[in-house]
C-alpha cells in the first residue's frame, strides 16, 4: 500500500487545524450566546449583520479544508469513486455555505437595514426565501457526507485506526441532527463538537515534527 508523503501530511495537518479552530469558533458562539443580540427597530439593527459575520466565515472554515483535504491525498486506500465523492461533496457543501450567508444576509439586509422606524417599508430580500430554507438542510448533510468520506481516505495518511473510525461519528451526527426536529440546532452544534474533536486529533497526529516537515511546510503556499 502507497503512504502518502510527508508534505501531503503537513497539509493535511494544517487544513485539519483550520477545520478544528473553525468549529470551536462555532460552537464557542454557541455556548457564549454571541448572537442573541435584540433589535427592535427602534434605531439600526447593522450590528447583527456584523456579529453574524465570524458565524458564517467559521462555516466556510469548516467545510472548504475538507474538500481540500480529500483533493491533497493521492494515494488512496478506498475506491477512485470514493475520492471522487469525497471531492464532490466537499465541494458541493462549501458552495452550498456560500449561498446560504449570501441568502441569509440577503435577508438580514431587508428586515435590519432600513430606517429605524417600526411603520417604515421593509427593504423586499433578492433572493427567494426558499433558497435560505434548502441550504441550511443541505449543508449540514453534505458536509457530514464529506467528512466521512474524506475521513475514510485518511488511513493512508498513518493515522490510528481508532482515530480513523472517530472520524465517522462527526459526519454521521451531522447528518443525524436534521431527524431532531426543534432540538436539531442543539444536535448540529454536538456535531460540531465531535468535528473538532477529531480535527484536532488528526492535527495534532499528523502535525509537523524534525527538519523534513519543517521543509515541507512552505509547500501549503504552493
Amino acid at each position: 500500500m502507497n503512504l502518502a508523503s510527508d508534505g501531503t501530511r503537513v497539509r493535511v495537518a494544517w487544513l485539519a487545524l483550520v477545520i478544528a479552530l473553525s468549529a470551536a469558533v462555532l460552537v464557542v458562539l454557541r455556548v457564549t450566546r454571541a448572537l442573541d443580540i435584540f433589535c427592535d427597530w427602534t434605531s439600526p439593527c447593522l450590528g447583527l449583520l456584523v456579529a453574524t459575520l465570524p458565524t458564517y466565515l467559521a462555516m466556510l472554515g469548516l467545510t472548504l479544508p475538507v474538500a481540500l483535504i480529500a483533493g491533497a491525498v493521492h494515494h488512496f486506500v478506498t475506491s477512485r469513486e470514493a475520492k471522487v465523492s469525497a471531492l464532490i461533496s466537499g465541494i458541493l457543501a462549501s458552495a452550498t455555505a456560500v449561498l446560504m450567508a449570501v441568502a441569509a444576509y440577503d435577508a438580514m439586509w431587508a428586515n435590519y437595514a432600513s430606517t429605524a422606524q417600526l411603520d417604515a417599508p421593509r427593504f423586499t430580500p433578492v433572493l427567494p426565501p426558499i433558497i435560505l430554507a434548502t441550504t441550511s438542510v443541505l449543508w449540514p448533510v453534505l458536509l457530514g457526507a464529506s467528512v466521512v468520506l474524506t475521513n475514510l481516505e485518511l488511513a493512508n495518511l498513518r493515522l490510528s485506526r481508532p482515530l480513523v473510525g472517530l472520524g465517522l461519528l462527526p459526519g454521521f451526527a451531522l447528518v443525524a441532527s436534521l431527524t431532531f426536529g426543534h432540538e436539531q440546532v442543539t444536535a448540529r452544534y454536538v456535531a460540531f463538537g465531535l468535528v473538532m474533536a477529531w480535527a484536532g486529533a488528526v492535527a495534532l497526529q499528523l502535525r509537523p515534527v524534525g527538519r523534513s516537515s519543517r521543509s515541507a511546510a512552505p509547500s501549503l503556499s504552493r
